[in-house]
């Protein structure tokens, strides 16, 4: 139960980051607003229309709703506000620092669609995974690596309960010498290509086939890979 509210938080969060418009929320701007409200006269017409131009400001630059705007030309609850909007910005950052301002404006929707906890806490490993799979091309004498940051997506959205063991190990593994036993591209196939295979035998076989199986198919692969490459290495606490 406890999971289910935090995932349903989440992905709150995640449809709210989606929607927003603007510029984000600063305790400077709310001050300044403030201000700027507390000098109006609202017994005097065109201050009032000033105050309406104040509020609507605020809901167009920076996403906010009605009621927020008005709290903060009153000063109050922003506090709330300022928590409640960089805990949705704060949502971006790891994806942004990686693709760039550019890409992830184009591909924010579908993080966002897509995105969960689990995901999410592997996502600094998908980025190291490309990261030293074109340094590895590129030793090699590869001119064009075959992967690059934006091909992040294509295994993050792909990433569910069934298969989250066997992409997390994929990513993690490592031979004796500290390379990564498998490549970025080697990893989102596998998982392509599972999927597809998957498909087909629901396909084939509508009535019988059942999730359990789609989740038995990964952890036989997951072992398969662990025999042959071996199990991933406890972390040492500090």
């Amino acid at each position: 139960m406890a999971k289910e509210k935090v995932d349903r938080a989440q992905e709150r969060i995640n449809q709210e980051h989606a929607q927003h418009k603007g510029d984000w929320l600063t305790a400077e701007v709310c001050e300044y607003d403030k201000k700027e409200a507390d000098a109006i006269n609202e017994y005097d017409s065109q201050d009032v229309r000033r105050h309406r131009e104040l509020r609507i400001e605020l809901q167009e630059k920076y996403g906010l709703t009605e009621v927020e705007a008005i709290n903060i030309l009153n000063g109050n609850n922003v506090s709330d506000y300022l928590l409640k909007y960089r805990r949705i910005l704060n949502r971006e950052k790891i994806i942004e620092k990686k693709l760039g301002s550019k890409t992830i404006s184009e591909q924010k929707h579908d993080y966002a669609v897509t995105a969960t906890k689990m995901r999410m806490q592997m996502l600094p490993e998908i980025f190291e995974s490309i990261k030293e799979t074109r340094a590895m091309e590129r030793a090699a004498g590869v001119n064009k690596p075959s992967v690059s940051n934006k091909d992040a997506l294509s295994l993050y959205s792909r990433i569910n309960g069934r298969n989250k063991k066997l992409v997390n190990y994929m990513l993690k593994k490592r031979n004796a010498d500290g390379t990564r036993t498998f490549k970025f591209d080697e990893i989102l196939s596998t998982i392509q290509q599972s999927e597809s295979k998957l498909h087909k035998q629901k396909f084939a076989s509508p009535k019988t086939y059942k999730a359990a199986d789609g989740k038995a198919y990964y952890a036989n692969l997951l072992e398969t890979q662990i025999q042959e490459h071996g199990k991933l290495q406890r972390t040492k606490k500090s």
